[in-house]
């Protein structure tokens, strides 16, 4: 029995509105345009980003290895498998063959757009193991929810509402479910 070797890529999605807005981010659920860069565009909405799924991050990603690379290397992308994609950390976990992890993190650079969304795509850690590539991005999704804990916490002061107190337990219920979705992926 032959062993086929991996390797674990864990990738960050920035999408623009994040970027250019940082923390204090607009709603964007609404129909109002946006202003972004300094031009207004009104097809970049939030509920579109959260929309994303990892078979839009693979349809993506495949796309970008058939323009960058051509046909030939398009069979990397065949054994490539984005095992997983969260919306709310906009963290991606993507196995690859061994032989083609150089090609495919250079396709993954060259991402613009994902669904209308431009984006910023870089590569957090590349990992041998599964194992290692879980506790990377246990980090990372801990890094995220404590950053995004903080931020409200400054923005509410010393008194916490009812209301924050909740949203805060439902962000913790949310930690947990993500926390065991990457422990329990294989």
């Amino acid at each position: 029995m032959v062993r086929h070797k991996t390797r674990w890529l864990l990738v960050r999605f920035d999408y623009e509105p994040d970027v250019v807005y940082g923390s204090q981010r607009p709603s964007t659920a609404t129909n109002e345009a946006v202003f972004y860069g300094g031009r207004r565009d009104t097809e970049v909405r939030r509920s579109g980003i959260d929309a994303i799924t990892r078979k839009d991050v693979f349809k993506t990603l495949q796309e970008s290895i058939l323009f960058n690379f051509g046909i030939s290397a398009s069979g990397a992308a065949q054994d490539t498998q984005v095992r997983l994609y969260d919306s709310k950390t906009r963290l991606a976990m993507i196995r690859v063959p061994r032989e083609f992890c150089n090609l495919i993190r250079a396709a993954i650079t060259f991402i613009t757009i994902i669904q209308k969304n431009p984006v910023i795509v870089r590569c957090i850690s590349v990992n041998s193991c599964a194992r290692t590539a879980k506790m990377v991005a246990i980090k990372e999704v801990k890094k995220y929810f404590r950053n995004n804990l903080h931020r409200q916490l400054q923005e509410v002061g010393d008194t916490l509402p009812a209301e924050d107190q909740k949203l805060i337990h439902k962000e913790c219920n949310e930690l947990g479910e993500l926390l065991k979705v990457i422990r329990t992926m294989d």
